[in-house]
């Protein structure tokens, strides 16, 4: 009888694991699925399959559709705040200082 509920218990806690888990990345991947995209030349404008939307606009260049929707996702992935542009020069001015 005590392997049985040790077995009961162990097989709950795997699957109280694997819904949370389960949850998680089905709120990752529903996080970033693009529903929408408009290109209104400067803005591109991401509606996102949670609800969410990201606006992005070219200042002081040419308007890219490509550079503007990767942006967005990149924005999103970044937590939607208007600091991710911050993290890009970060990571792009440390190797562009190495070359």
């Amino acid at each position: 009888r005590g392997a049985t509920e040790a077995e009961n218990r162990l097989d709950a806690l795997k699957y109280a694991v694997n819904d949370v888990f389960g949850v998680a990345e089905l709120h990752r991947k529903m996080a970033l699925e693009i529903k929408k995209v408009i290109f209104n030349n400067p803005a591109t404008i991401v509606f996102w399959a949670d609800g969410t939307k990201t606006v992005v606009k070219a200042e002081n260049e040419e308007f890219d559709p490509e550079k503007g929707l990767a942006m967005a996702i990149a924005k999103k992935a970044l937590g939607n705040k208007g600091n991710y542009f911050n993290k890009i020069k970060e990571w792009t001015n440390r190797y562009n200082e190495e070359n």
